[in-house]
């Protein structure tokens, strides 16, 4: 094909960024886009979307939507649950938004999840396998409806043709309802671009796009707005209430440098502990050493002679003569008396169980 630099067409999100398991994945750059709200006088009345029911935490309606690249539609309603509470809803496309029989939601928001870029125009062709999202009378102006028909597109993560009919509206290409031939061609049996029919003179506009993930990493439009923003405040939260990507990506300059101070100074705290720690360790060996070598004659200390004022400390002791006057011990009591029932005396002397005159010891 020479229509293509490389010679072959590119294929449906060939530059989008994907799992290990081939499924897509989100952009590492966060990158997300409102393209339509109600609160600019976007209907959002959408068809073909699904209940959301299983909310984690603080996350909201918007979030969750963000946060999944094929999740292109959100809308929160209070007219299907019957107590009036809050519904959400997403949807891969949300389709016939304009008129439809959607719930009427009290917010709602058409997001366009990383960037694009057009392949080729397709404008006087009909590209064959193209679905019809919206009739050609929701719009004043061919111009109008070409607009908007490009947002549903570049929404849609599966969408790479669009083309806009005067009479009939906006096409899109819809894998769910028919497909586009692959590549695109012009005659043969697998045509899928027709030249000569009175649709392709009807189509005024149209693209064929590439969804990619182009661009320096962003937060997602997730705050308050100011001045002339575009307002993407989900009801019920308030300015403080900003998911903490978004956050973290508003701190100041002057918030990172006190970090990285505080970050050094804990630093040196623990290394000065450290230091002071391995020289007080330092300090008390040596002082055992000392105290060692002090008493120790191998490491140099004193010798015996030099501590031989030890042998000249002498115990007091008891003369050999001396005796307690006065005194008598009851085996050299004549009148010591056994106990009756012991035999001779003299082998119960010198128990304690001897009497003497009477008194008991």
């Amino acid at each position: 094909m020479k229509a293509w630099p490389g010679g072959v067409q590119p294929t449906t999100l060939q530059c989008w960024p994907r799992r290990s398991d081939g499924q897509v994945t989100r952009c590492r750059n966060q990158t997300a886009i409102v393209l339509e709200d109600t609160q600019d006088g976007w209907p959002g009345l959408c068809e073909g979307m699904v209940k959301v029911t299983d909310l984690q935490g603080e996350e909201t309606c918007q979030m969750r939507c963000m946060m999944s690249p094929l999740c292109s539609v959100w809308s929160i309603e209070t007219t299907s649950n019957p107590n009036g509470s809050p519904m959400c809803w997403n949807g891969m496309l949300g389709k016939n938004c304009y008129g439809g029989k959607g719930p009427v939601p009290v917010r709602a928001q058409r997001l366009q999840h990383g960037t694009y870029r057009v392949l080729m125009q397709t404008t006087g062709v009909q590209v064959l396998g193209l679905h019809n999202s919206f009739g050609g009378t929701v719009f004043k102006t061919w111009e109008e409806g070409a607009k908007h028909c490009k947002y549903e597109c570049r929404s849609f993560l599966l969408c790479q043709f669009w083309q806009y009919s005067k009479t009939y509206g906006c096409f899109l290409e819809i894998p769910s309802e028919g497909t586009v031939g692959y590549p695109l061609t012009t005659s043969g049996p697998f045509r899928s671009v027709r030249l000569d029919s009175e649709a392709a003179a009807d189509v005024v506009a149209g693209e064929m796009l590439q969804h990619n993930c182009v661009g320096d990493v962003s937060p997602l439009p997730t705050a308050m707005p100011t001045g002339n923003e575009v307002k993407l405040v989900v009801p019920g939260m308030g300015p403080t209430d900003v998911p903490a990507t978004a956050a973290a990506g508003s701190w100041p300059w002057w918030v990172n440098y006190l970090i990285f101070l505080f970050v050094v100074l804990v630093f040196c705290v623990i290394v000065t502990a450290v230091w002071m720690g391995l020289e007080d360790r330092k300090k008390r060996r040596a002082r055992e050493k000392n105290v060692r070598k002090a008493w120790d004659p191998s490491m140099g200390g004193q010798t015996v002679e030099q501590a031989g004022f030890l042998q000249n400390i002498h115990m007091p002791q008891m003369p050999q003569n001396w005796h307690m006057p006065n005194m008598q011990f009851p085996f050299q009591d004549q009148s010591y008396q056994s106990v009756p029932g012991y035999g001779d005396p003299s082998a119960h002397m010198q128990t304690h169980g001897g009497r003497i005159a009477g008194r008991r010891f």
